[in-house]
């Protein structure tokens, strides 16, 4: 019964994009549909390859050059933060006394 079903609908959904009326609407929709999905996945992938940086330079370069070595529970917390928090821990680098105190 599953396949009858699953041709039937295949074969109305043939039908349906093939009308004059209906069919430019539902490609109208589904091309918006992915030009919004592809918008959204761009922005989030350029969001995360951000925060992806910013940790790097964070745990690679500068709190390694102020204040030595890092410890696992340090880089644990620095992988875990958020592109917020990260934003806000790059602004308070220099003032900073402590690696402790910097993530705090």
């Amino acid at each position: 019964m599953e396949d009858e079903v699953e041709r039937s609908f295949n074969i109305e959904m043939i039908h349906i994009m093939e009308n004059q009326i209906l069919g430019p609407a539902i490609r109208k929709g589904l091309e918006h549909g992915r030009k919004l999905g592809w918008e959204e996945g761009f922005l989030i992938g350029l969001r995360e390859g951000r925060a992806i940086a910013r940790r790097q330079l964070l745990l690679e370069e500068l709190l390694k050059e102020r204040f030595g070595e890092i410890p696992p529970w340090a880089e644990s917390k620095i992988a875990a933060a958020t592109p917020e928090t990260l934003t806000i821990w790059c602004r308070r680098l220099l003032g900073a006394e402590s690696l402790e105190n910097f993530l705090a």
